[in-house]
């Protein structure tokens, strides 16, 4: 969105005053970069307020993807070089349909990426850049999301005596052969590779 049409719209809803547009507009001619998150660098709006206001201007929805459970599977099915270079991040999948935070709702070259890679509709929701940078950071950093690639990782951590950990090694692998993800052979197979 234009800075001086978004600045006056936060004039007019009485979320800053024309002294701090005036202000950031000013430091924005100075040093460049994205005049939204300028105005919130200055503390003249909250991050949150903003991505709110910026939503209704928009007439899309907004989100607060800090409070999500990002759904892995989801996550893992576009690629994370994609993710980080659009900064966007998919939170739910339904009906064909992909609801995608994403900072910037007019980013087309984003929406259709994702819509390619996934062969899904998008939905955007609009989200703060900063979270959603937050969110890629901790979805990708995070223990829970670790690829247990090498042979050795996954013997080891087939190999825990941990009684609940067994159980629930049962259950995935039962799931695994019910809906036909894979069959006993291959998991035969995998297992004498692993040995």
């Amino acid at each position: 969105m234009d800075r001086t049409k978004l600045g006056n719209s936060l004039v007019n809803a009485k979320k800053i005053t024309k002294e701090a547009l005036k202000t950031a507009l000013s430091m924005h001619d100075k040093i460049g970069g994205d005049f939204a998150p300028l105005l919130v660098k200055l503390g003249y709006i909250s991050d949150k307020e903003l991505t709110t206001t910026l939503a209704k201007l928009e007439g899309v929805h907004s989100i607060d993807i800090s409070s999500l459970v990002i759904p892995a599977i989801l996550v893992r099915e576009i690629p994370r070089s994609v993710i980080e270079q659009h900064n966007v991040m998919p939170i739910s999948k339904k009906d064909g349909q992909i609801t995608l935070a994403i900072a910037d709702v007019n980013n087309f070259e984003a929406i259709e990426s994702i819509q390619f890679l996934t062969n899904c509709r998008v939905e955007p929701v609009l989200a703060s850049k900063e979270a959603i940078r937050k969110a890629i950071i901790q979805f990708y950093n995070s223990e829970e999301n670790r690829d247990f690639t090498s042979s050795e990782g996954v013997a080891s951590y087939l190999n825990s005596t941990d009684d609940k950990f067994r159980t629930l090694q049962k259950a995935v692998i039962e799931l695994l052969l019910e809906k036909k993800i894979i069959t006993e052979s291959e998991l035969t197979k995998k297992i004498d590779r692993i040995k």
